[in-house]
């Protein structure tokens, strides 16, 4: 089974540095959201 990370870390590594930024801020926008983070 491929985690959660791995398909994260797949995506990023092709892309650019500033979209990668901005999609990383999303993903974890995103985990918080899963988790109930405040």
């Amino acid at each position: 089974m491929v985690s959660h990370k791995d398909c994260l870390d797949n995506i990023v590594n092709n892309i650019p540095t500033q979209a990668r930024i901005l999609a990383w801020e999303r993903s974890l926008e995103e985990v918080k959201l899963e988790w109930n983070l405040p």
